[in-house]
């Protein structure tokens, strides 16, 4: 005959009790994540419905000199900032990236949420928008992937007529992310949007990413920057690949590399390669001092 002791009774009650209380925990993490990915859903077609803009309340922004001069001041300060601030590692700078946007979305869910129709909060939408209009999280990371594509080409030997093009896309971006993104926390701030226990974290994070950002975009007067396995560094005065720049652009690979040479105008790639010396890295020289062979479209 078995025979239950008291103590086995009351664990294995334990145990059928902390099952049923995870297996409800489950299920409330569950409807939660549900309901955020269905208020997600709600968020983004109320943007694409008022993707013009013009339905939307911006009276709070639109002739606001204040709101205008304090978001510039605090855009500068955040420059000047990252001038002082080690740069980001890749993965460094992608995670804070990342951390941001998460953030910049909840920003935008908890005032969607609270009441879509808040002047406060149409007003930040339509600032965030309007924005994303000149350049977006996809955009910039659309020219990044472009002028990676661009660097292999060269490195392969066939560089592409609009290799400047593509790398001055790239710079132009990552400077006018970083800030679009500083202008965000700026209004979110203004309109009292930020949530007080996430404001240091995000001013760091903010940091570490204006750092790398503007860095890629020659704005920290380093002159030189790095892109999958490719460091760009130049001279002269101006931001390099612009049709007007006339300094020099040298580009060193530093993976995968078994020869090392100069490349300028009056040589083909391919003549490059005649002069192969082992164990060195790649290095092309380019003068910039050539006309493009197609105009630069700026970003407006």
């Amino acid at each position: 005959m078995q025979v239950h002791s008291p103590y086995n009774f009351y664990f294995n009650s334990a145990n059928t009790a902390n099952t049923a209380t995870l297996a409800t925990q489950e299920k409330n993490e569950k409807s939660i994540k549900q309901d955020n990915v269905k208020t997600k859903e709600n968020l983004y077609e109320f943007i694409k419905e008022y993707s013009n803009i013009q339905n939307l309340d911006s009276s709070l922004i639109i002739g606001n000199d204040k709101l205008h001069k304090g978001m510039m001041e605090y855009q500068e300060s955040i420059k000047n900032q990252a001038k002082n601030t080690p740069i980001s590692s890749q993965d460094e700078f992608q995670a804070n990236l990342d951390f941001l946007f998460n953030q910049m979305e909840n920003i935008l869910l908890q005032g969607f949420n609270e009441n879509m129709n808040d002047k406060e909060f149409q007003n930040l939408l339509s600032g965030y928008m309007m924005t994303n209009r000149v350049v977006s999280k996809q955009s910039y990371e659309d020219s990044t992937q472009d002028a990676l594509q661009a660097l292999s080409r060269l490195k392969n030997g066939n560089k592409s007529d609009d290799f400047k093009q593509k790398l001055s896309d790239y710079m132009t971006n990552s400077n006018a992310l970083a800030t679009s993104i500083s202008g965000f926390f700026y209004q979110a701030e203004y309109f009292n949007k930020i949530p007080q226990n996430q404001k240091n974290t995000i001013q760091n994070a903010l940091e570490k990413v204006a750092s790398y950002l503007f860095n890629q975009g020659g704005a920290l007067d380093n002159k030189s920057f790095k892109l999958g396995d490719a460091t760009i560094s130049w001279n002269g005065d101006d931001l390099p690949f612009k049709d007007y720049y006339k300094g020099e652009v040298q580009i060193v690979f530093t993976k995968s590399a078994s020869f090392a040479s100069t490349f300028d105008s009056s040589q083909t790639f391919f003549e490059v390669l005649e002069q192969r010396k082992p164990n060195k890295l790649i290095m092309l020289m380019e003068s910039l001092k050539i006309p493009l062979l197609k105009p630069i479209p700026q970003i407006p």
